[in-house]
C-alpha cells in the first residue's frame, strides 16, 4: 500500500532530522495537489504518534483566478478536518515578479519560500516540509543542466537542507518524498478517500519545467524507460560527492574567509593556491551565505569570478540578487551592491520556443515559420525584431546581460570579436552596456538585441524553419539602453 511506504519514508526523514520529538515544530507547505496533500496526511498521522507540533502553510499566488481561490478553500477545509492550524496568504506574484526581475516560475517559488520561512520563524519552527517527489527531482536535474549547472546543480534537491534567511539565520527544509513518485502520492490520497486539487498551470508549456515534464522526459524515456530513476540516482551520486567537497571547504573556509558588514572577503593568494574545484565551491558558499540560495548562480558566473582572481586588482563582476564580485590586491569579495549606483544587468532567463516570455521590463515573442520567403525580403524589420535559422539556434534559448570575456560574430563578418569592442564601435554608452539583452543559443551570442544578429545565426537558402524573434518594452518602462 502506498500509505505504508510513504509513512515509512517520511518517518525516516524526520528521524534523520531529529524531528520525532514533542518539542519539535514542523510547518508543511500545502498547495492542495496530490504531493503536498500526501505529505500533510503522512505528517499528521506521525504527529499523532510522536507528538511533534504540526502546522500548515498555503500561499495563494493569484495566478489562476477562481481556481486559485478554490485551491485555498480546499486546503482550509482539509486542515480544519485534520485539526491542523493553517496559515495562509494571498499575494500578487506577477507584481512580485516585476519587482524582483524574475521569471514567473522563479517569482512564485521565491514568494512561496519567503512566506513559509516567515511563518516558520513566527511559530518557532524546527523545519519546513515540502512535498517534492522523485518526479520533481528528475525534472530539476534536467532543468539545472539546461541552465548550465556545475556538479552542485546535478545534486538538485536533498532530503534535508538549510535555507539561509540571513548571514546568521538558517531555516531547515526537509523533503521527505524525494524517493516517492507522483503516482504513489496520488494512490495515497485515493486510499484515504481524498481527491486532491489539479493545478491547470502544470499543463501550460509556456513554463520550462512543464516542457521538460511533458516533452523532454517522455522523449528521453524512449532511450531509457527508467530515465526518472536514472536521473534520481545521478542526483544522489552528486549529493555524495558534494558532501565530501563541502567537508574540505569547511576546513579551508575559516582560514581564508571572513564576514564583512555587507559581504564575504577571501584572501586572494590563499584562494589562488586552492584546487580549481575547491575554488568553485568556496565562491558558491560565499554567495549562498549572502543570497540565501544559489538558484540563480550558474557555472559560467563561477568561472567568470575565478578568471578575475588571476588578473589585476580593481576588477568587478555583477552577480544575481544584487551582489558584486570584487578584486583588490590582497582579497576577493562578494558584497551587496551599492544602492546609490544604478544597475542594469540581469540574470539568465530561459525563453519559451515558441511562445512569449516576460522578464524585467521586456516581453520576448518567438514564432516559428516554415521558410517560404525570398531571402531579400528577410532583412531585419527594426532593431527589436529579427529573423534567424531555427535549425541553427535550436529550441533552448536564453537571454542574459553581458559577461566578462563575451565574444560575438556579427552579421557580415567571418570571425568573432570581443563583445566589448563591438559595443564601443556601435556607440553603446558604457553605463548602458549591462542593460543590452543578449539572445543566447548553445552558449553563443545569437543576437545583440537592438544592434545585430550573429553571422552564423542568419537565415540561408538551406534554412527550412525561421525563428521570428521580437523584443518589446513593456508599458511604463523606459528605453534608455540603446
Amino acid at each position: 500500500m502506498a500509505s505504508r511506504y510513504i509513512n515509512k519514508t517520511v518517518k525516516e526523514t524526520l528521524e534523520t532530522g531529529g524531528l520525532l520529538n514533542s518539542d519539535k515544530i514542523v510547518l508543511a507547505g500545502v498547495s492542495g495537489g496530490a504531493d503536498s496533500l500526501a505529505l500533510l496526511l503522512s505528517l499528521h498521522s506521525l504527529a499523532a504518534k510522536y507528538h511533534f507540533c504540526l502546522y500548515a502553510g498555503h500561499l495563494n499566488h493569484s495566478l489562476r483566478g477562481e481556481e486559485s481561490d478554490a485551491d485555498s478553500d480546499f486546503v482550509t477545509k482539509v486542515c480544519k478536518d485534520l485539526n491542523v492550524r493553517l496559515f495562509k496568504k494571498k499575494v500578487d506574484v506577477v507584481a512580485f515578479q516585476k519587482q524582483h526581475s524574475l521569471s514567473l516560475e522563479e517569482a512564485a517559488r521565491l514568494a512561496r519560500l519567503k512566506f513559509l520561512s516567515s511563518v516558520s520563524k513566527d511559530v518557532g519552527g524546527s523545519a519546513m516540509a515540502l512535498g517534492h517527489t522523485s518526479d520533481d527531482q528528475a525534472e530539476t536535474v534536467l532543468l539545472n543542466m539546461i541552465r548550465g549547472t556545475g556538479v552542485r546543480g546535478l545534486r538538485a534537491m536533498t532530503a534535508i537542507s538549510n535555507w539561509s534567511i540571513s548571514q546568521t539565520e538558517h531555516l531547515r527544509i526537509i523533503r521527505p518524498l524525494l524517493k516517492v513518485s507522483h503516482k504513489e502520492t496520488e494512490a495515497y490520497c485515493t486510499e484515504l478517500g481524498i481527491t486532491p486539487r489539479l493545478d491547470s498551470s502544470n499543463f501550460d508549456e509556456a513554463f520550462t519545467r512543464n516542457r521538460i515534464r511533458h516533452k523532454l522526459i517522455p522523449k528521453l524515456a524512449t532511450f531509457n524507460p527508467s530515465i526518472k530513476r536514472t536521473l534520481s540516482r545521478l542526483a544522489l551520486a552528486a549529493t555524495n560527492d558534494i558532501a565530501y567537497i563541502d567537508q574540505q571547504v569547511s576546513v579551508i573556509w575559516p582560514l581564508i574567509a571572513t564576514f564583512e558588514l555587507n559581504g564575504v572577503k577571501i584572501k586572494r593568494l590563499d584562494f589562488n593556491n586552492q584546487h580549481p574545484s575547491i575554488q568553485s565551491h568556496l565562491l558558491h558558499r560565499a554567495y549562498m551565505l549572502l543570497a540565501g540560495d544559489s538558484l540563480y548562480l550558474n557555472s559560467q558566473q563561477i568561472g567568470a569570478m575565478k578568471s578575475l582572481t588571476s588578473k589585476g586588482a580593481g576588477r568587478s563582476f555583477s552577480l544575481p540578487r544584487g551582489f558584486d564580485f570584487l578584486t583588490t590586491y590582497d582579497h576577493i569579495s562578494i558584497a551587496k551592491k551599492d544602492p546609490s549606483q544604478e544597475q542594469h544587468e540581469f540574470v539568465e532567463i530561459s525563453l519559451s520556443v515558441p511562445g512569449k516570455t516576460e522578464f524585467r521590463d521586456w516581453e520576448v515573442s518567438i514564432i516559428t515559420d516554415h521558410h517560404g520567403h525570398q531571402l531579400s525580403n528577410l532583412s531585419q524589420p527594426d532593431r527589436y525584431h529579427s529573423y534567424m535559422s531555427h535549425e541553427t539556434l535550436g529550441n533552448v534559448l536564453t537571454v542574459r546581460s553581458r559577461l566578462p570575456g563575451d565574444r560575438f560574430n556579427p552579421l557580415g563578418f567571418n570571425s568573432e570579436k570581443k563583445l566589448k569592442e563591438f559595443m564601443i564601435k556601435n556607440h553603446v554608452p558604457r553605463h548602458d552596456r549591462d542593460a543590452v539583452p543578449l539572445l543566447i543559443s548553445r552558449g553563443r551570442i545569437a543576437w545583440v538585441v537592438g544592434h545585430r544578429i550573429a553571422n552564423w545565426a542568419k537565415v540561408t537558402a538551406e534554412t527550412e524553419t525561421i525563428l521570428k524573434v521580437s523584443f518589446r518594452k513593456l508599458s511604463g518602462s523606459h528605453d534608455n539602453a540603446f
